[in-house]
């Protein structure tokens, strides 16, 4: 079983799990299978999955495929997502099939 560390981001009120897009394709995980409290920034290429229910889901997910997973934790004081204009809600995002 291969291991992998995903950063977690915690801020002074919530947190996100930062996984490179491209790899969610690579392992044909699909955006839709996350909620819309997850966020995309196509500057970076990278999703940010909610802590409570889409972290959880990703890790699942990755299990499922092999990979043991676990977090790295990181705090960053001014992190939030819904008031960055380069972040996307997930339903907002056209997923080429």
């Amino acid at each position: 079983m291969k291991d992998i560390k995903i950063p977690l981001i915690e801020s002074p009120s919530h947190g996100w799990a930062k996984i490179s897009y491209y790899d969610l394709k690579g392992w044909n995980i699909t955006l839709k299978e996350f909620s819309n409290f997850s966020f995309y920034n196509p500057s970076n290429a990278c999703v940010y999955l909610e802590e409570d229910c889409d972290a959880p889901k990703l890790k699942k997910l990755l299990e499922e495929r092999g990979l043991k997973v676990s977090w790295k934790d990181t705090y960053r004081e001014n992190f939030v997502p819904s008031e960055n204009p380069k972040f996307f809600y997930l339903d907002e995002v056209k997923e080429a099939v």
